[in-house]
């Protein structure tokens, strides 16, 4: 039986632990205040270990997008080890296809770094992380969704604002938008710090935009989750926009454009226009040289090769296709540094690996409608087909804070898949119960 007043203490505990881990942020990228990377182990790793497995994963949500700035290695161990055992109380649904083919690319991976030199722990990692992905997916309670993606929303609109602040400290915001440099390419505090490549971000703006809509949209989110979320998509999103990625907007924009056609109530189509309208209305006020910027990225000279990505997919793709070798076990995955997931994955664990972790993407995506027809989930499906394009753009199949974003969009669509079944049983017991 569970003890409620405990549960509520430790989100309690949760919501606080957020709250000073991104003060600790703060003095340490802003302001160059010391933090010693320990200090935040001793913070998250306790708690995700004893806290019931629900907050355990809201809090781990919060951390992933501000991975780039916290001793992610350490957390991710110990959230995997905290995954593991909870499964003596809460077992997930072993598919044994899904398991032999992610222990199957954990082997081949585990080859292939140790035959290419790659003994680092940041190489190792993509092991655990697959076994992790596993484990979310086949979870059998999926009631902690709706809390992580809020948690996950604000982790990314904090990465954007402790970044921003920190980035600020050495330059001015006018040279953010100047054609050498751009947010991210600068740090106040040098070493472990909350900065990443725009791009990158804006792979996290889009997943944080495109999952709490589709949350909100199906009236899952609680009234206050969806203000705190519409806050938080609103920072990230003129974030993302002042760091000049031409790749967030085409995704934003064909975003707006799936709902648009997909939603099936006009009130929905409304605030959309509307929040868009607020959004960028905010970022022409208050940073009114940013479109003007994003004109000259779209204008630029590099607009013919994608900004050199299609020299990178040339370059990779004929390592890759040179040997019987490299075409069938690939050119390692820390090799291939193609500007597009799809292709990462193909170059560098070939086609030997490439099968699986098809089947794996696949099957994770069938399987989270749960018995749902797509017509009446049509919606929840919006946030896999940006964040898959998005993907396409960027460099993301070695890590888990890259991998998340489409991890996410086959939770949110569990979730509303939850949703629509929990509907259809109520109804049917109410038209039984009249009978």
């Amino acid at each position: 039986m569970e003890f409620k007043p405990m549960k509520n203490v430790q989100q309690l505990l949760g919501i606080g632990l957020i709250l000073f881990l991104v003060a600790l942020l703060f003095f340490r990228d802003a302001m160059g205040i010391s933090v010693n990377k320990y200090i935040f182990c001793v913070l998250i790793i306790p708690y995700i270990i004893m806290a019931d497995i629900k907050n355990s994963i809201i809090l781990w949500s919060f951390c992933m997008p501000l991975y780039v700035g916290l001793p992610g290695n350490y957390v991710t161990v110990f959230f995997l080890l905290r995954l593991i055992f909870d499964l003596c109380r809460n077992p997930v649904i072993v598919k044994g296809p899904q398991l032999l083919c992610t222990l199957f690319l954990a082997v081949f991976m585990l080859i292939q770094n140790l035959a290419l030199g790659f003994y680092d722990v940041y190489n190792m990692m993509c092991i655990c992380d697959l076994i992790i992905v596993f484990f979310l997916i086949f979870r059998t309670d999926r009631s902690y969704i709706p809390c992580a993606i809020t948690a996950y929303v604000a982790g990314v609109s904090f990465v954007g604002i402790v970044m921003l602040v920190s980035t600020l400290q050495v330059v001015p915001f006018s040279d953010l938008l100047a054609a050498g440099s751009r947010l991210g390419d600068f740090t106040y505090f040098k070493g472990m710090c909350v900065n990443i490549d725009p791009n990158f971000y804006c792979m996290h703006a889009v997943t944080a935009t495109a999952c709490a809509w589709a949350l909100f949209e199906k009236h899952i989110l609680r009234k206050l989750q969806s203000l705190l979320s519409l806050i938080f998509v609103i920072v990230s999103d003129i974030i993302a926009l002042i760091g000049l990625s031409r790749g967030f907007i085409v995704c934003l924009a064909l975003w707006i454009i799936f709902v648009l056609l997909f939603s099936n109530k006009v009130k929905y189509k409304g605030k959309i226009i509307l929040i868009s309208a607020i959004t960028v209305a905010a970022t022409f006020y208050f940073f009114p040289d940013v479109i003007n910027s994003l004109i000259d990225r779209f204008n630029g000279d590099d607009m013919s090769t994608g900004n050199g990505r299609l020299e990178l997919l040339k370059l990779y793709g004929e390592q890759w296709n040179s040997t019987l070798v490299t075409l069938l076990f690939g050119i390692g995955l820390f090799v291939s540094e193609a500007h597009c997931m799809p292709a990462q994955f193909l170059f560098g664990i070939g086609i030997i690996g490439s099968i699986p972790l098809f089947y794996l993407g696949i099957s994770y995506f069938k399987y989270s409608f749960l018995g749902c027809k797509y017509k009446e989930v049509k919606t929840a499906v919006i946030p896999a087909v940006v964040i898959q394009i998005s993907a396409a753009m960027l460099p993301a199949a070695r890590s888990l804070s890259m991998m998340i974003p489409v991890v996410l969009s086959f939770l949110v669509i569990q979730s509303v898949c939850c949703n629509e079944l929990s509907k259809n049983n109520h109804k049917e017991q109410s038209i039984n119960e009249k009978a």
